[in-house]
């Protein structure tokens, strides 16, 4: 299994966090066409990145800093674990598992679609 060490992510946006919650609408259709290290770098830091490296803070709130959640990455590769302190990504499986993602939430056949999920 490969380990994929991603670029370090922007700290700072180009629209106002309220600007991009107001635009924010779930997208069901999407191209062949895979996502960029950088934007994944970028989407995967902001589920459970690392903001305060001397303590290990994330950019997802939780209770005690306990961080009970974990992010994973599935792809027609595979499905990869997120590291937040190495900011890397681990494959767990080389197997496609968005088929199975599909048919656990309603046949919502745009998951199988997805670049990445």
């Amino acid at each position: 299994m490969k380990t994929v060490r991603l670029p370090p992510p922007a700290r700072t946006g180009k629209i106002p966090l309220e600007s991009a919650l107001a635009a924010r609408r779930s997208i069901r259709e999407f191209t062949d066409e895979a996502l960029t290290p950088q934007e994944l770098s970028q989407l995967l830091w902001a589920t459970q990145g690392i903001t305060g490296p001397e303590d290990g803070l994330r950019s997802a709130p939780s209770a005690g800093a306990l961080y009970p959640l974990e992010t994973y990455l599935a792809t027609a590769d595979g499905l990869f674990h997120y590291d937040p302190v190495g900011h890397t990504l681990r494959q767990t499986s080389r197997e496609d598992p968005r088929r199975a993602m599909c048919d656990s939430a309603l046949a919502q056949e745009s998951i199988v679609e997805a670049p990445a999920v």
